[in-house]
């Protein structure tokens, strides 16, 4: 079932490719009415393009055709990105916060100001900068792999480095406008964290942290999401939010 399901969203993604090229709009609504708002990725999110190419005949072709353009790379960026997601929640099981149990004097854990002793393996969101990783906000400390990071809690409510539980949460990472690499390649690092643990809402701060690998790089860029993304609905509004947490 599931063969015949991928084979039968591959025919009609080739088939809405053909349309497009040959400025078929008749296709076009029917591929879109058709496939796309049945498909499970996209099911419940896509509506308005269906009206869209209802309303396709009032369009004129070339005003269309730029449209559709930017419509059939949305369908394909939304495809990537939820896919994304489905293959990096299954890391999730590894992400749990692994602090030690309250019961012995051993295993105890240790409270100061809300900090906690602790350790485990998260996800970090950083900048590939001239082959090397490095913090996306300070633009200066690098992350190597296999090589411990120190960074000790001040007074400073961002001091340490923040990480994430999961790769979902690491995905969807803000930083702040004025991060020295903001629109710098991004890729997400499964890092294996250790000392001081402080909660940060959905983020933690540790005090160190060690790469292990690369989890994947995050798709597309700033400049491709303002190109592409033509259509100003309220979906395309909240769409290039998301993208633009996840630019390189």
């Amino acid at each position: 079932k599931r063969l015949a399901k991928n084979m039968e969203e591959s025919e009609i993604a080739f088939e809405f490719e053909n349309a497009l090229q040959h400025a078929d709009t008749s296709k076009i609504r029917q591929c879109l009415i058709s496939g796309f708002q049945a498909n499970g990725v996209l099911k419940n999110r896509w509506e308005h393009l269906v009206e869209f190419a209802k309303d396709l005949e009032h369009t004129s072709p070339r005003y269309g055709m730029k449209k559709l353009i930017a419509l059939r790379e949305r369908i394909r960026l939304e495809k990537l990105v939820q896919g994304l997601i489905r293959m990096l929640a299954l890391h999730q099981h590894a992400t749990q916060l692994n602090l030690p149990q309250s019961g012995s004097n051993e295993q105890r854990s240790k409270e100061v100001y809300g900090i906690q002793k602790g350790s485990g393996t998260y996800y970090k969101t950083v900048a590939i900068n001239n082959g090397k990783f490095y913090s996306i906000y300070d633009g200066i400390t690098e992350y190597p792999i296999g090589k411990a990071v120190y960074k000790p809690f001040t007074d400073h409510k961002k001091s340490g480095i923040f990480v994430h539980k999961n790769v979902t949460q690491a995905l969807q990472a803000v930083f702040p406008h004025d991060s020295a690499l903001l629109y710098k390649r991004r890729v997400i690092l499964k890092v294996k964290a250790s000392g001081n643990v402080r909660l940060h809402g959905k983020k933690l701060a540790v005090e160190v942290v060690k790469p292990i690998g690369v989890v994947c790089e995050l798709p597309r860029s700033k400049k491709a999401v303002v190109t592409t993304l033509a259509l100003n609905s309220p979906v395309a509004v909240k769409y290039k939010a998301l993208i633009r947490k996840n630019q390189y």
